[in-house]
């Protein structure tokens, strides 16, 4: 580098002009500034380079967590949904003591209606007998599901727990990779035994479970997935799926929660997580060409106090020279804030009057939205009403069909045992006074009497004498029962009465309790203190609804044993029913929120958080009013009051 170049002029006087040579040492000095200005900006731009990478491996692996998510999320709801299908035909096959009328035509509509399943199967003690569909299923009817000592495992762990188990993946005897949900059924044996009935089995192929789950569907193709589990029986990871390859080296991990363990959806991005190479290149190469000009820049500053000091001995005249010319332009620019000020007076008065419109805007834009959001929480009501129609509607059809069932071969079979019982009376009284004649027979054989001794010793006729009335009493007491429950059903689903009409409130209560029976068990202890009321007018099946709801909120509340405590009383206006519990309670930060439509504090899948939504507006709709006190740990009170007769404004659609 020529030194000369860091010559200086002075200008102090006139035309003299001096060159003077900067001293070696400002010039090592002046190097190693800008070599370590150099280094500086370098190794900056190289950390920045390092953390735009991590911030790309960072976002890619949010993505990925978000696909995985998202399909997990599908995966785990798919599995929940298509296995709560055994419930429904457990409820039934409990119900009808082990008896399920019509199980193709019901098992059809339920493959249709929960979707993802392939088929759905009745395993009486543990064989399956009935399969649907039938086609392409054939080789699995017969199959004893307790003897398969490959397949048993979780059948027995399904049967010692008395919950539904997941099984598989495994290849199905009819073709094809599935898992297996099985749930088994305990019907009542005896007066508090319950026996063994068998299972009910929904099978989900893989195939249908992943395309349920909307996995293999990425368009932009831009990750490679895997479905894992942990082997019960060796410990190690099996995979059940996979889009590409198997074995998933740096991937993210969502767990996917299903009966009797956890499935694992693997993610991960097939151009890696880093940035392109090319792209770490150019930002490299960006690092050095801005050290570079950092260092150039750095240079040209630190040789500025050389140059400054002659350029300020040259500019002292030019000053002294403008020093003139400034007065004259102090007392022009003293004009110019004179006018300057008079435009800012006219500038703020319009501010203000523009402010003022903008205030009036605002208002109105604000009354706008108030409206909007007016009319959308409206939508959402009418939205939650609608689904809770079509639930009761399907409700009372279900009711009504199964009570209409069950009651034609209830009428004939009390009929027959009533008939029986009156058989067996006059059959005993006749062997009785036949008895009595036999031993007034004088003189009496004594061949013939130790014969006929005998023979009642051999039927044990004495027992049969004893046992067979009371045996005929329990039959009856148990049809007078399923009777019972029977009208219970017609009673809750309104079968046989118009919507709105006159009701007892306790009827409609008592209706509920029987429906709702199994819901309280045995860990639910009930009691009531109800009034006589008079009769209110109504929407009979929904009121009976709104009760439910309460009812199942309150069960829902109490885990493990618990009490739920019923009373009803007159008002001066109407009557009053309250249902208290005696639950976890209920936080103070959702009392406000729990008849919102779709809130719900309970686990996904498990709620959907319109039953105390619908029960609030339908109270409503017939001019009530439902309230709520709760504290943590001590329990809800439920308070509904209705008025004894409807107005000409209440919406009775």
């Amino acid at each position: 580098m020529n030194r000369s170049f860091f010559s200086v002029r002075s200008a102090t006087s006139g035309d003299s002009e001096s060159t003077e040579q900067l001293h070696a040492p400002f010039f090592q000095g002046l190097v190693a500034k800008v070599v370590a200005v150099f280094l500086a900006v370098l190794m900056a731009g190289l950390g920045v380079v390092a953390w735009v990478d991590r911030s790309e491996v960072e976002e890619h692996q949010r993505e990925a967590l978000e696909a995985a998510s998202l399909h997990g999320h599908l995966l785990q709801e798919q599995v929940v949904r298509s296995l709560s299908a055994t419930y429904a035909l457990a409820a039934l096959l409990r119900q009808g003591r082990g008896e399920l009328k019509g199980f193709e035509a019901l098992a059809g509509e339920m493959l249709d209606m929960y979707g993802g399943l392939s088929s759905l199967q009745l395993a009486p003690n543990g064989v399956i007998r009935h399969i649907v569909p039938i086609q392409g299923n054939e080789l699995a009817l017969g199959h004893d599901l307790l003897a398969d000592p490959a397949r048993n495992k979780e059948a027995f762990l399904a049967l010692q727990t008395r919950k539904l188990t997941l099984a598989g993946p495994f290849e199905l005897r009819q073709g094809g990779t599935a898992v297996v949900g099985r749930l088994p059924v305990f019907i009542e044996a005896g007066t508090s035994e319950e026996r063994f009935w068998g299972f009910v089995t929904a099978v989900i192929r893989i195939s249908d479970l992943l395309r349920a789950s909307a996995l293999g569907e990425d368009r932009r193709q831009e990750h490679e997935y895997a479905l894992n589990r942990v082997h019960p029986d060796t410990g190690e990871v099996q995979t059940i799926w996979a889009s590409g390859k198997a074995r998933l080296e740096d991937a993210v991990e969502y767990p996917v929660t299903v009966p009797n363990g956890q499935w694992s959806l693997l993610v991960e991005r097939k151009e890696g997580w880093h940035s392109p190479p090319l792209t770490l290149t150019w930002m490299i190469l960006g690092a050095l060409l801005i050290a570079a000009l950092s260092a150039f820049l750095a240079l040209q500053v630190l040789r500025q106090p050389v140059l400054l000091s002659a350029e300020i001995a040259r500019r002292t005249a030019a000053l002294n020279e403008a020093n003139e010319s400034l007065q004259t332009e102090i007392f022009e620019h003293w004009q110019a804030e004179v006018a300057l000020r008079d435009s800012e007076r006219q500038l703020e008065q319009r501010v203000q009057e523009r402010t003022q419109a903008l205030e009036v805007a605002n208002n109105a834009l604000t009354e706008e939205r108030t409206e909007q959001q007016r009319l959308i929480d409206k939508l959402a009501d009418t939205r939650s009403q609608l689904l809770q129609s079509q639930m009761m509607a399907a409700v009372g059809q279900l009711a009504a069909g199964v009570a209409h069932e069950i009651n034609n071969p209830l009428s004939y079979i009390s009929s027959n045992v009533g008939t029986m019982k009156s058989y067996v009376d006059a059959l005993v009284d006749g062997l009785s006074r036949q008895r009595a004649l036999l031993a007034a027979c004088q003189p009496a054989s004594p061949e013939v009497e130790a014969q006929c001794r005998q023979i009642e010793a051999q039927i044990d006729l004495a027992y049969i004498r004893e046992d067979f009335p009371a045996m005929i009493d329990d039959t009856l007491a148990g049809l007078a029962r399923v009777k019972r429950i029977v009208q219970d059903l017609r009673d809750f689903s309104f079968v046989d009465q118009a919507d709105w009409q006159t009701v007892d409130l306790n009827h409609v209560l008592d209706s509920v309790l029987g429906v709702m029976a199994v819901d309280f068990g045995a860990r639910i202890k009930l009691s009531q203190n109800r009034e006589a009321l008079p009769e209110v007018e109504c929407n009979a099946p929904q009121m009976a609804q709104v009760i439910r709801n309460l009812l199942l909120n309150a069960v829902q509340a109490i885990d493990g044993e618990g009490d739920i405590a019923l009373t009803t009383r007159v008002l001066a206006e109407g009557v009053e029913l309250t249902v208290s519990d005696s639950g976890r309670g209920i936080a103070p930060e959702h009392l406000a929120r729990i008849f919102e439509p779709f809130f719900t504090t309970r686990a996904v899948g498990t709620g959907t958080g319109l039953g105390l939504s619908v029960a609030y507006h339908v109270v409503k709709r017939h001019g009530g009013n439902i309230t709520v006190d709760s504290e943590p740990g001590r329990g809800a009170r439920f308070t509904l009051q209705l008025p004894f007769r409807q107005d000409s404004t209440v919406n009775r659609k």
